[in-house]
């Protein structure tokens, strides 16, 4: 197997914080390379990510059991039972048919026009942080503003009173340490205590519409699920909640603190966007490209599979990534570069294929007005630090901790 960077390591801190150079090394010697730690291999090039990501007959995503193994003693994999039982129903580890069911249920919600109603909401959400904020001439712009509007969006829309908000917040960021393969030893154990106190939840709240129905997500779920030739349980509507907390939030979160962090680090794409507000769209979207959510996506092999020469055997896990894709030269001009203006921008942040992400509409549209409204009302901002303090190390979300700012 051709080796690149032999001291490469996926669980490396100091690769997590700084991938680049070495994601660029990977995809131009070994774009499929072996990583002994994780038994997995690692594909980098856009071409073949895009391709696996579209491919269900050879790439599956029904990867619970395999989550969980590589992070968990075979000895001790029977203990996390309820952590697989919680993630049997998540539509992004399915394939077709139960992904196209699954996924069928949910999209009725995300719909353009669905969408689109919400401006109003995430713009008051939006506001609300920022009139916080504004008198005290400074901040953290993730914990005082970027965390705020995802988490609410998405409560909101299943109906979650605000005084849980909180309490999901913290099971969905315990829950993200053990799925983002962060590599601490406790993850596991905080993973499956956060997913299944999750379900707990929202099972709770399923019995509790059935006697107090409301016009929510869940209400809406519930109906859907009922209304089909092939009803889903609650246990499966509970999954989709769990699905939509999570990654409902964590994306947007993470694409509104990186994308702003960006902007105040390159003062003239800023300018750019003083000077013409209608490139923010662009900016978010090079903000996908440059530093995307989710850095990587995982699949398991259906059949044996040639690429490059290697043969990949059914059965092995393929970690596909993305920021390394988002950065292939063969596809994106001048790829290291910040660049807003950017005219061709095929990034795969958002997945393609079956598994293109259903919330990516709500995510951009919460970017778009959490960051418009921020730089207009606050056109003094400017950071008060220089590096990016990142969480602690997490293999398949690169996040920022704190982001300091005044105005």
């Amino acid at each position: 197997m051709q080796q690149a960077a032999s001291n490469f390591n996926l669980f490396d801190p100091s690769f997590l914080r700084n991938p680049f150079p070495i994601l660029a090394q990977l995809r131009e010697s070994a774009p499929v390379y072996w990583f002994e730690p994780a038994q997995s291999f690692f594909l980098t090039r856009y071409a073949d990510v895009a391709a696996a990501l579209k491919d269900t007959a050879r790439y599956s995503s029904a990867r619970t059991q395999s989550i969980i193994a590589s992070q968990v003693p075979a000895s001790e994999y029977a203990r996390y039972a309820p952590l697989a039982s919680a993630l049997a129903n998540w539509m992004v580890l399915q394939d077709p048919p139960a992904h196209t069911r699954s996924r069928a249920l949910v999209a009725k919600a995300f719909t353009p026009r669905v969408i689109e109603q919400m401006r109003p909401a995430i713009s008051a959400v939006v506001d609300e942080l920022v009139d916080r904020i504004q008198g005290a001439g400074r901040a953290d712009l993730v914990t005082d503003f970027a965390e705020g509007v995802p988490i609410a969006v998405i409560a909101q829309m299943l109906g979650v009173p605000k005084s849980d908000w909180a309490l999901l917040k913290t099971w969905t960021d315990e829950f993200a340490d053990f799925v983002g393969m962060s590599g601490q030893p406790d993850a596991p154990q905080r993973g499956m205590h956060g997913a299944v106190a999750i379900c707990d939840y929202f099972l709770a709240l399923i019995a509790e519409r059935r006697h107090h129905p409301k016009a929510d997500l869940v209400g809406a779920l519930m109906a859907a699920a009922s209304d089909t030739q092939h009803p889903l349980s609650d246990q499966e509507v509970a999954s989709s909640c769990f699905l939509l907390m999570s990654a409902g939030h964590e994306t947007a979160e993470t694409l509104i603190g990186s994308t702003a962090y960006l902007l105040l680090r390159h003062p003239e794409q800023r300018q750019k966007l003083h000077a013409d507000p209608s490139l923010l769209a662009g900016a978010i979207e090079e903000g996908l490209r440059y530093e995307p959510p989710l850095f990587m996506q995982g699949r398991i092999l259906s059949q044996d599979t040639e690429l490059h020469g290697h043969t990949l055997k059914k059965g092995q896990m393929v970690l596909l990534s993305l920021a390394a894709a988002n950065r292939d030269p063969a596809v994106f001009a001048d790829p290291e570069c910040f660049d807003i203006t950017r005219r061709e921008n095929p990034h795969l942040s958002f997945a393609v294929g079956p598994h293109h992400c259903l919330g990516a509409n709500l995510a951009r549209l919460e970017a778009n007005l959490a960051l418009g409204t921020l730089l207009r009302r606050l056109p003094a901002l400017r950071l008060e630090q220089e590096a990016a303090d990142l969480k602690p190390p997490n293999l398949m979300m690169h996040q920022l901790q704190s982001l300091r700012v005044s105005f």
